[in-house]
């Protein structure tokens, strides 16, 4: 009976996903952290363009970033100093986000913008 109240639970849980080395895992919590450095990372480094999860936080913080400097300009034209604070908060709770999911090797999408980066194919 244990057992199955355990297997019940588990469901409900996201699994970690395996994480074969560790320059996955530094990869995908740098490029939420610095993103030009995890890009450049990307374009020179075939394990990691190979890699299902460093693919997957990559382009996780691409869309992150283009939201941030898209909602950033908008912010500016409408000249609200509040907004812009308001952008910049937002911006940093998901990048914490992303980086305990990357650190924890656990594939989840980003709250409202996470779904948006399945656009993006290479």
């Amino acid at each position: 009976m244990l057992f199955m109240a355990t297997k019940k639970a588990s469901k409900k849980t996201k699994k970690a996903v395996p994480v074969k080395d560790d320059n996955t895992k530094v990869f995908s919590i740098l490029t939420y952290l610095i993103f030009i450095v995890g890009l450049i990372w990307y374009l020179v480094d075939e394990n990691i363009q190979k890699s299902k999860s460093a693919k997957f936080h990559f382009k996780q913080s691409l869309v992150l970033v283009i939201a941030y400097f898209i909602l950033q300009i908008v912010a500016s034209i409408i000249s609200l100093g509040v907004l812009n604070t308001l952008v910049w908060i937002a911006f940093l709770v998901l990048v914490v986000l992303g980086i305990i999911n990357a650190a924890n090797g656990v594939d989840k999408e980003l709250p409202v913008i996470g779904k948006f980066a399945e656009k993006f194919k290479f």
